[in-house]
């Protein structure tokens, strides 16, 4: 059996986007807390915003018994409008100024999420959440610059 500490190390960190951890890195050194917000589990999540040196992470909540996981969600997929919903209560509970607060993402899967925070950026975007990008004048990040 695989570890989430060993897919962590083997699979999900030589694939974050270098883009994406200097901007981790550069809010980190300006002070700024930074978190993952996916729907991955949380476990995994969490293990990845450690090796990151991120403040923490949220993510999909995995039922489990006698510590293995059940399969079964607690609350759906934390997903779309779902990760809107859990920002504002990271935000309420931290102290976070949404307007201040700075978002990622490639997929227009995320997009309740970018709209919840006064700065969003798209990372290597696809077509549809590129164009709603432009649209809104919003930063953008890609391999080319």
């Amino acid at each position: 059996m695989i570890s989430c500490e060993k897919i962590v190390s083997n699979f999900i960190l030589p694939r974050v986007n270098p883009l994406t951890l200097a901007e981790v890195q550069y809010h980190q050194k300006s002070g700024i807390d930074t978190w993952v917000v996916t729907a991955a589990p949380t476990d995994l999540a969490t293990l990845l915003a450690r090796h990151m040196g991120m403040t923490g992470a949220i993510g999909t909540e995995m039922r489990t018994q006698e510590g293995r996981y059940s399969g079964e969600l607690v609350d759906g997929l934390f997903h779309g409008p779902k990760k809107a919903a859990g920002i504002r209560v990271l935000a309420n509970k931290n102290g976070y100024n949404l307007r201040e607060s700075f978002a990622y993402s490639d997929s227009i899967n995320d997009l309740p999420l970018l709209l919840t925070v006064g700065k969003p950026c798209v990372v290597n975007a696809n077509a549809e959440l590129l164009r709603i990008a432009r649209k809104n004048a919003w930063r953008e990040l890609s391999a080319a610059g």
